[in-house]
Parts: C-alpha cells; structure tokens; sequence
C-alpha cells in the first residue's frame, strides 16, 4: 500500500465563512493569515465548531503567549496575526520533532503514536458518537448514514471532539478536566481575526503551569490508557487526551477504520477552572461551590443568563469578563455550545447565539431584576403544574406539555425585557418588571386552558378542573400583587 501524507498546516479542513459570505475549507496556515478577512468558522455540527474555536485558541496561544492585558489589545490593534510569527512557531515545533502530518508513522497530528494496547481497528464511524450505536441512539443521529469511509479533515474535527465532549468516567471510559460536558461560550467579533483574539488569556491570569507538560502535539510522553491525572498544565488540559486515537487510511488517502481506545482520566475536576465556561454557585449547609452549567433537558439557556453575564460573583467565563474589561461593547454577542448526556449516552446538541447589552454585566439592578423574572417564571411553572397533575383527565405527558410550552412562552417575553433593558432608564425596572409577571401569569392561563381543550372532560372531571383553575388564578393574583409592591 502507498503511504500517504495529510499535513494539517496546509490542506483545507477547516469550514469557513468570508467576510462576503462565501463558504470555504481553509488549512490552519491560511485560517490564521487570513482570519481578518474570514467572518466565521461554520461547521453543521456545533461540537466541531466549537472544537475548532478551541483549538485554534490553544494554536494561538502557545505561538503568540501574550503576557498581559495590553498585549491582547495591541493585537486588536494591530488588526491580523503577524504571519513571520506564526510561521517561525511551526518551524520550531517540526524542529522539536513535531509532526503535522495526520498519518505520520511515529507521531500523528494529535493521535497516539503504533504502540501496544491499542486494540482492534474499528470502522471509522466510531469516531461520531451522533451516529446511533449500542445505546447511543441520539434523536439527531438516526437521519444519518453510518459512512464507511471518511474525509481526512472530517476525521480530524471528530478527534477534537472525542477529545472535548467525552462522557464524564462511565464504562470504564476516562472523564476530562471537567467532568461531563458543560456549555462552551465564544465570545464572537466582527470578523474571524477579533473572534480568535478574543480567545485568549494573558499569562498572567493564568494560575497552574502554563505549558509543562507541553499542548497535546508537542507532548512526547505516551497516552497511559486509565492513567489517573491529578493535576495538568494550562495548554495540555485545554485539549486533555481522554482518549487515544490513531486513524487509519487506505491507500488513497481516505480515512478507513480507528484505533478508539480509553486514553488519561482527569480525577481532580474541581481544580480546573475553564476559561470558555459558566458557572453558578451551589449553597450547601456549610459552604458554596461553583457549579459548571450544563445542558440539562428542556432548561432553556435564558434561565441560566443572570449566571452568564454575573463578573461579580465570577459565574460568568473568564473570556467574556475579560471582554466586558477591554472593550466595553455596548453589545455582546456570545454563542454556546453544548452536548447533553447521561452515563455514556449522548441526547441532544445545542448551540445558542445570544445577544445582549453590555450593561447588563455592570448593572446590578438589571441582575437582580432578571433574577426575579426567571424566579417568578419558575414558581408559575410549579403552580401550572401543580394544577395540572391534580386533575387526573390530564396525563402526565400533557402536563409536561403545556409546561414546556409555558416556559417557551415566558423565554419569548424574557428576551424581549432583554431587548428593552439596552436603552431603559431605571425608573422603568419596576415597570417592567411587572408587565413581565403579567405576562407570564396570561402566559399560564393560557396552557391551562388548552390542555382543558385537548381532552374530553367528564361531568366529574369538570369540577376538579374548575377547582384547579380557582387555585392557578390565586397563585397568578398573588404573584401580580407582589409584583405591583
């Protein structure tokens, strides 16, 4: 068979979008020369988009080291990443031995060098756990065909995935430095240059050694399968090896089969603090954790936003308070990027494109006025469905139903607050604060009556229905009066 070569730096892999809106697939070398010319990288999965951001950060990061806040901002300034740097940083790194070939005998582009242990080879779809397998029958896998071969650069986005998004320690598979994955936010500028900056972290915020041991391909050491990890450097638990991957080509150069193997478990997950990540903060008895957020069911993000946007209390990521620090945009647009799962199944993917004012991140009146539109908000949901399951002509499936579509009712009206907050003077909160409770109590009515509509009611199920309703419109009154106060 004839060997083939896959150099990373040069082939086009990554899926972008021109500031002129054309679609292309660019190597790392041109994405980085002409990332101020690029709007955005744009992949139909969100987890490779993600991915992608994330490793291009980590590129980034190990070739530039900014030390400071003003070296971040001079590079805004300087409106494009300076090409001789750039280029000098792969020179040394192939002068290291570093290889960025992806079918490099010795020292494949971000897999684990032929070694032992490695298993059988297994068909290369293993690589895309949103294709249904064992007992991974994700909803948004089934319309896909299982490929028996693949694209060289589309294996490479899904290895960046395996390594990102792996199941928290479930089947004797390791967790990374985060446990199971929570959501992702990239901070997005005007084009893909402001994007990639924003990204980055000074040195000096930087708490755990920076680079011993090195980022994932400029690591020597071997991949021990089930090696318990206590501790890490900055750029290697960026881009953990939780798994260890090598693929294998066929004689054209398209990718055939993988070693997928278990890679290192990261077993002290409370000491990493990721710098793309929200966090909210668990009250116990005896002290206070942050928490990670992470997908969860139908908990629509909105929920989470007084937690995204707090630099207060140091819930929101270190990336967007750094970016609320050094520019102060009147606007902040900011895209999530999630996978939710339970043990070792994957059940949905998200991504959310959220924009908001700036001033929500320095204003504590708005904080404390979002939290109670998102209290109030929740505490209807209980009382709707506390109504709704006292009356036994409703299952519990419509129950959850009409909640569903109360909360989807209620995020409508959160956003549009949102929306008004950019301009509101604050002697309109109170205002809207109550306009808002209005909302949401017609928003309750309303489910109720219609999931009255979706049955046939017997003569004794109708006074049960009226009795609930009576104790829905009570807690709707009682919620409008406090609201007024």
């Amino acid at each position: 068979m004839l060997s083939v070569t896959y150099n990373v730096i040069e082939q086009p892999w990554i899926p972008v979008v021109t500031v002129d809106g054309k679609n292309e697939e660019l190597g790392i070398r041109k994405v980085i020369q002409r990332a101020d010319a690029l709007r955005e990288i744009s992949c139909a999965s969100p987890l490779e988009e993600y991915s992608l951001y994330r490793f291009l950060g980590l590129f980034l990061m190990d070739a530039l080291r900014p030390e400071t806040d003003a070296d971040i901002e001079d590079l805004i300034d300087e409106g494009r990443f300076d090409t001789g740097t750039i280029d000098a940083y792969i020179t040394d790194c192939e002068k290291e031995g570093v290889s960025f070939d992806l079918f490099d005998g010795t020292r494949p582009f971000l897999q684990s060098p032929p070694g032992e242990n490695e298993g059988g080879i297994k068909p290369v779809s293993a690589l895309d756990f949103t294709l249904p397998s064992g007992n991974n029958h994700t909803h948004f896998g089934h319309a896909k065909m299982i490929p028996k071969d693949m694209d060289p650069g589309d294996a490479l986005r899904l290895i960046l995935v395996s390594y990102l998004f792996c199941t928290a320690g479930v089947q004797e598979y390791p967790s990374g430095v985060y446990g199971a994955p929570p959501y992702f936010g990239v901070v997005k500028g005007r084009n893909l240059f402001e994007t990639l900056v924003y990204t980055l972290l000074p040195l000096q915020k930087i708490s755990i050694p920076f680079d011993k041991p090195p980022v994932l391909w400029r690591r020597i050491e071997p991949i021990i399968p089930k090696g318990q990890v206590g501790s890490t450097s900055w750029l290697l638990g960026m881009l953990f090896p939780t798994r260890r991957i090598r693929l294998v080509p066929d004689g054209h150069g398209r990718v055939t089969g993988t070693y997928f193997s278990q890679g290192e478990n990261f077993v002290n997950t409370e000491s990493w603090h990721d710098p793309y990540v929200t966090y909210y903060l668990k009250e116990g008895k005896t002290e206070k954790k942050l928490i990670l957020i992470r997908p969860s069911g139908g908990n629509g993000i909105w929920r989470n936003l007084c937690d995204i946007i707090d630099k207060k209390a140091h819930l929101a990521s270190i990336l967007l308070s750094q970016y609320k620090d050094l520019w102060n945009e009147p606007i902040i647009n900011l895209t999530l990027y999630g996978t939710e799962t339970d043990q070792a199944s994957y059940l949905d993917i998200f991504r959310y494109d959220l924009s908001f004012p700036g001033r929500l991140m320095e204003d504590e009146r708005i904080s404390n006025l979002l939290k109670n539109c998102v209290a109030r908000a929740e505490d209807m949901a209980g009382a709707l469905s506390g109504s709704m399951r006292s009356v036994k002509a409703f299952s519990d499936a419509s129950a959850a139903t009409e909640v569903q579509k109360y909360y989807s009712d209620c995020e409508k009206a959160f956003w549009g607050l949102v929306g008004q907050l950019e301009k509101m003077d604050p002697a309109g909160y109170k205002n809207a604060y109550i306009s808002f409770c209005d909302e949401i109590g017609k928003n309750a009515r309303q489910c109720y009556q219609d999931a009255c509509k979706a049955v046939t009611l017997r003569a004794k199920d109708l006074v049960m229905v009226e009795e609930q309703r009576k104790i829905l419109n009570l807690s709707i009154h009682k919620l409008q009066k406090e609201a007024s106060e």
